[in-house]
């Protein structure tokens, strides 16, 4: 059986059909209609509470229209990075969006500019019982902004000004090019090569790739400093300098939450500085080179999947958590909602993406028969999973943020690591495998994501006071790589151009776009230690109510409610870490065994 392609006939037929046509056209005409609506509409007052309730309403299902044409869009140029049709409509779909997200922007300042007696009488009409918690962050929001017509100059500035650094980052990242054993390489392979058995290979790779972005370090710095300094400069017209609580805010937790878990994760990062240190060892040295921090291990012959198996496999893992996540995963499969065949032409990388209008999903991947791609079957399957609990919910209530995104998808990953580790039949090379696995993830979030925290927290401190040069960002990072990853890294190979390598940096939606992924890893590591400790049919329920509260309060309530736990105190992120020291014992007494 062969990987599937998946079937996206339910959403169109194609985009020249008169039904995508029509489609497309429609939403256009949603658009139209409610900017002559905002315009004509009076600001919200007790008078008006019926009328912005109706542009509400009318907003929310014209975006689910319109998301719904977009992902499928998005769907084709994934498949087929060729198809200039799907290309096209994609840029027309972005002009579009930026006109929907105008709205919302007009909507949010009518909220936030509100009388408190207005908008308590706006936000508790029963219309709006699921959104209290979106449109209380919507009022907050508009508190940490300047005036909305400000907001607004910045915000159409940013199109062909601030956005086009990363644009510019793009465009000489993907053009760059470096020497690999005589043949001119792309940088986008980089990070697939410093993963390869080979260490001539992973080497060679290294210093070709930095050397080519030395020879650009000038415009990547400046890029960098151009990216922070309109974000420390818009910060500081918002009466504030701090950065980073704006990504906190986006991420509806608290600066006492991320601090206990970036604390609780310093104080133990021994385990995963431990773990490479091992691996060190079994690469022959007595330190790890980032350059081989990805590097494979000879763990003996890797065991390799046919699609079938792979799909078995997965179904095993979910029934013996729960046969309701089998069920859904089995309906995936037989509805020809996974798109995984290997072919030319596809994007890299996997996803999972949906409509609320006809509430279905989507996994995107390409499947090699690797135990990881295995792996990230039942991960995206994880957030399709996700997207199904939420299925009767109104679209706004389902805005979850990164930090609670991973809750179904590293839950439903770490299963098919479950059933292979407990199951009799296989291997001590297998469990092997599957437990190393784990802990170069566990590695990357106590340590590579901490480490990119650290560096870009001391950076924006830096800004503050003026540009900071190539030299100075490549110091900074080889110091911070050394204080993170402490003696377990040889401190002669470290990787201080790592800065201009990684997109994040340079990502102008979003910045600090790192802890997030620590505490998703740990906050569903923790719920998945509750799931065992209680059993999957008593804790089905509580995973339920939390997925479905993700979009509907912050990540502190969400923990208390479904999980009983604080998460501003170190108690709950020891009990994911002590998840991590369990696998690691289970990893050196099987390296013992086997060396």
């Amino acid at each position: 059986m062969n990987a599937p392609r998946w079937d996206l006939t339910p959403w169109f037929t194609g985009l020249g059909t008169e039904e995508y046509r029509t489609a497309f056209a429609t939403s256009v005409e949603d658009a139209d209609e409610l900017a002559t609506a905002f315009a004509g509409a009076q600001p919200l007052s007790a008078d008006t509470i019926t009328t912005w309730a109706e542009l509400l309403a009318r907003l929310e299902n014209a975006e689910v229209r319109f998301h719904h044409i977009w992902t499928y869009i998005r769907c084709l140029t994934s498949t087929d990075a060729t198809n200039a049709d799907a290309k096209r409509e994609d840029g027309a779909a972005g002009i579009l969006g930026a006109k929907f997200r105008s709205l919302s922007t007009q909507l949010e300042a009518q909220i936030g500019q509100c009388t408190d007696e207005v908008f308590a009488a706006f936000s508790s009409l029963e219309a709006h019982q699921d959104l209290r918690y979106p449109l209380k962050r919507m009022r907050a929001r508009v508190a940490r902004r300047m005036a909305p017509e400000m907001e607004q100059l910045a915000s159409d500035l940013a199109v062909d000004g601030f956005h086009s650094w990363g644009h510019l980052y793009n465009d000489i990242t993907g053009s760059l090019e470096f020497d690999l054993k005589g043949e001119s390489t792309p940088l986008a392979w980089r990070r697939s090569l410093l993963q390869d058995p080979d260490p001539s290979v992973r080497a060679e790779a290294f210093a070709q790739s930095n050397a080519a972005l030395a020879e650009e370090a000038e415009i990547l710095a400046r890029t960098l400093n151009s990216i922070a300094g309109r974000r420390i400069t818009l910060q500081r017209w918002r009466g504030t300098d701090d950065v980073l609580g704006e990504s906190v805010f986006s991420e509806g937790m608290t600066r006492s939450s991320l601090d206990a878990m970036l604390d609780t994760v310093k104080s133990r990062r021994g385990l995963a500085q431990e773990y490479l240190q091992l691996k060190a060892q079994l690469l022959g040295a007595e330190t790890i080179s980032f350059r081989d921090l990805g590097a494979p291990l000879d763990l003996g012959e890797d065991t390799t999947y046919s699609w079938e198996e792979a799909r078995d496999l997965v179904l095993r893992a979910f029934d013996a958590y729960h046969p309701d996540l089998k069920s859904f995963a089995l309906e995936m499969f037989e509805t020809q909602r996974v798109e995984a065949e290997a072919r030319r032409g596809k994007r890299s990388g996997a996803y999972c993406t949906g409509s609320k209008l006809d509430q279905t999903a989507r996994v995107f991947m390409t499947f090699r028969g690797t135990l990881g791609d295995v792996v990230t079957l039942a991960h995206e399957l994880g957030h399709a999973y996700h997207h199904a609990i939420m299925a009767g919910m109104r679209s706004w209530a389902c805005r979850y943020p990164a930090s609670l995104a991973e809750t179904a998808s590293i839950l439903a990953e770490t299963l098919v690591g479950d059933v292979l580790l407990n199951d009799p039949e296989s291997s001590p090379t297998l469990r092997l495998q599957v437990l190393e696995k784990r802990l170069h993830s566990a590695a990357i979030y106590m340590l590579n994501i901490p480490m990119r925290f650290e560096f870009e927290d001391a950076f924006y401190r830096r800004r503050q006071d003026g540009t900071v040069s190539a030299s100075e960002l490549c110091d900074l990072m080889h110091e911070t790589q050394l204080s993170v990853y402490g003696s377990a890294l040889n401190p002669e190979e470290t990787d201080p151009w790592f800065w201009a390598s990684k997109l994040h940096f340079f990502l102008t939606g979003i910045s600090f776009y790192n802890f997030p992924y620590t505490f998703g890893y740990l906050f569903s590591t923790g719920v998945l230690a509750e799931a065992r400790r209680e059993g999957p049919d008593v804790f089905q329920p509580r995973l339920t109510a939390l997925l479905e509260q993700t979009g509907s309060d912050s990540v502190e309530v969400v923990a208390m409610d479904s999980l009983g736990v604080d998460l501003t105190k170190p108690h709950f992120w020891n009990a994911s870490l002590d998840q991590v020291e369990a696998d690691l014992k289970r990893f050196k007494a099987l390296v013992s065994e086997l060396t």
